[in-house]
């Protein structure tokens, strides 16, 4: 399945938890960022709406640059956006500047956050005092249900790393 299908579940989880209005806020250092135009488009098409201070729907900030960085902070507090999706490495300088204004009541509309990264990095989420959205588990594709029910039913157990590996191997040698 495509990363896209991953976006559209996170989009559909954002809006089903009440985050209706967002603002994205992309690191385009880090490979996060490629994602975030993706996301806007998935989280429009099932009807949320996307807030932006400029032209752009997404905006790129490294967290190096201290005017953009306030400017954003003003930005949230004036738009009240009900959440920040973030499309950046959870251990980078972005996520931590945002994290530390946040914590210390500099953003006053206190946000949820939406992650934008790869099911494998959610353990690197830091627990926060604010709602968090992460995808924990990649989509599968249509055919997932019943493979899992049948690798449960013949192991006893869940599929794991591996065997989605194999399930993922075996669709592609099927397409080609």
């Amino acid at each position: 399945p495509s990363r896209e299908d991953d976006l559209r579940a996170l989009a559909q989880g954002a809006l089903d938890r009440g985050f209706k209005r967002v603002m994205v806020v992309s690191d385009p250092s880090s490979h996060e960022g490629d994602w975030s135009a993706a996301f806007v488009t998935q989280f429009e098409g099932v009807g949320g709406k996307v807030l932006s201070y400029t032209q752009e729907k997404v905006q790129e900030l490294d967290g190096t640059d201290s005017k953009r960085l306030a400017m954003l902070q003003k930005d949230v507090d004036w738009l009240g956006p009900d959440a920040i999706v973030l499309a950046a490495a959870p251990k980078g300088r972005l996520a931590g500047l945002l994290s530390e204004q946040q914590r210390q009541g500099r953003v006053a509309s206190r946000p949820a956050w939406v992650w934008l990264i790869s099911p494998a990095q959610t353990s690197e989420v830091p627990a926060q005092s604010w709602p968090q959205l992460v995808l924990e588990t990649p989509a599968h594709g249509p055919g997932w249900a019943g493979f899992s029910k049948r690798f449960q039913q013949r192991w006893g157990y869940a599929p794991d790393l591996v065997a989605a590996a194999g399930y993922e191997t075996a669709g592609v040698l099927a397409l080609t």
